[in-house]
């Protein structure tokens, strides 16, 4: 369980270009109706990186994803757990 949280925190969905503009416009509209729907749901902004460092999610973000997780059952898990490694992001598993 600590794994799926630990990679919905962590969500590549957090990570933004600066550059070329025609990517940077295509994560805004790829990107951006699930990141909005993501902070409705989890009630909290999710922070966002150009960098390389994995940005740190507020408390609320991180609480709130944990007990999401804590609901579902064993299969949910399991089934989360690998769509977001196939994936590389929790937010569109």
């Amino acid at each position: 369980m600590v794994l799926v949280v630990g990679v919905g925190i962590c969500n590549v969905f957090s990570f933004r270009f600066d550059e070329p503009t025609a990517l940077v416009a295509l994560q805004k509209q790829v990107q951006d109706p699930i990141l909005q729907w993501a902070q409705q749901r989890l009630g909290a902004p999710i922070v966002l990186t150009s960098g390389l460092a994995r940005p740190i999610q507020s408390q609320t973000v991180v609480e709130k994803y944990s007990e999401i997780v804590n609901g579902l059952d064993s299969w949910r898990i399991v089934a989360l757990e690998c769509a977001s490694w196939a994936s590389k992001s929790v937010l569109s598993s």
